[in-house]
């Protein structure tokens, strides 16, 4: 299938009511995971399975997003516009379906939602509030060659993570996505809602809307129902799938990727492995306008980003990550931490399980 024939779409509505108060100024697609926006690593992976057109759809603080797109992205990274959803509190359907109507109304003036136009062409979806396997991008992008009118979507599954449970048959049928809806199925795993959809049922996800239903799990289960046949796929469990919605998940989406060196962006700021310790013998002030001071104690696996200041004392991780402009007081202890942008932690304080945001803090609610 040709590049131009895919679509990604990035539902980024929701309000995060379980993060509040941080949700409160920061949409969930652009909060940070180790120097990037959830956002930024969904379209990176999409990059890289040659997706480059994406349709970001917006609801809460959707001004955020749009700007974040327009003046952050840059026109060199991909081609990418947001679009608003006012009634994006209907669900994620309703954000859905708007996303993709702009889509197909830029492409062929036909009426909303009707993807006729091109029986071939693929849209690759994705939750803005999801930490996935940057690898599930491309292994949709590989099947959507499968999509036809009785395979009208394909879902992405792993083995583990948060996530709906998915349902299915030893040669790929989905048989449920949430609950088992016909018997012959067997739980296979965990599914975030990476979907490809043929773009000629996007009809069927509007008339869906239409009828009352607000999720995209409830229409596939709906299709499992009727003369149609969704099917899943398995992608490598490179590490657990994470619906970012509670304090506890963005501490594990964290945990996740210090794990992997790979996805940490070592260029912006300061990164020390798992398995690494780092005494810090005299005061450090590096290029990226970060300063740590000596007798601090970096425990990898660490991340600190751009214009940090790190007072002596302290010792940080292991599993800690300190976004940039943020300023760690004396003697601080922390583990299992993420500190957002700008926030500052007073002498002597212990972090554990711990987010702070400004002058917030917010506990792991395990």
């Amino acid at each position: 299938m040709r590049d131009a024939r895919l679509t990604g779409v990035i539902l980024a509505a929701g309000r995060g009511e379980r993060l509040r108060p941080l949700t409160d100024t920061v949409p969930k697609a652009l909060i940070p995971v180790v120097g990037r926006p959830l956002l930024m690593r969904i379209l990176e992976a999409l990059r890289e399975a040659s997706v480059e057109r994406v349709v970001v759809g917006t609801g809460w603080l959707a001004d955020r997003v749009i700007h974040y797109v327009r003046d952050e992205l840059g026109s060199d990274v991909m081609n990418v516009q947001a679009v608003p959803v006012p009634d994006y509190v209907v669900g994620p359907l309703m954000t859905f379906v708007r996303a993709v109507s702009t889509v197909i109304d830029a492409d062929s003036g036909l009426e909303e939602n009707d993807g006729s136009d091109d029986e071939e062409a693929a849209l690759i979806v994705f939750p803005g509030d999801c930490l996935l396997p940057p690898s599930v991008a491309q292994v949709l992008v590989n099947e959507v060659d499968r999509l036809s009118e009785e395979c009208p979507v394909i879902v992405a599954v792993a083995e583990s993570g948060t996530g709906a449970e998915v349902y299915g048959t030893d040669d790929g049928v989905l048989t449920g996505l949430g609950r088992a809806v016909r018997p012959e199925g067997t739980l296979v795993g965990r599914s975030a809602m990476g979907i490809a959809v043929s773009r000629r049922s996007v009809g069927v996800f509007s008339a869906a809307l239409d009828s009352g239903l607000t999720r995209l799990a409830d229409v596939i289960n709906m299709m499992i129902t009727r003369d149609t046949s969704p099917r899943f796929v398995q992608v490598e469990n490179e590490f657990p799938v994470v619906d970012i919605d509670t304090p506890s998940s963005l501490l594990m989406a964290v945990r996740e990727v210090l794990s992997r060196p790979d996805l940490v962006p070592i260029q912006d700021g300061v990164f020390v492995p798992g398995g690494d310790v780092i005494d810090v013998g005299h005061d450090l002030v590096l290029s990226m306008q970060t300063s740590i001071d000596a007798g601090t104690g970096l425990h990898g696996p660490v991340y600190i980003g751009q214009g940090c200041n790190i007072e002596g004392g302290s010792r940080i991780g292991p599993w800690a990550c300190i976004e940039g402009g943020s300023v760690i007081g004396r003697n601080c202890t922390m583990h299992d931490a993420l500190v957002l942008s700008g926030s500052s932690v007073p002498d002597g304080a212990l972090l554990s399980n711990t987010i702070v945001f400004g002058d917030i803090v917010l506990r792991s609610d395990e």
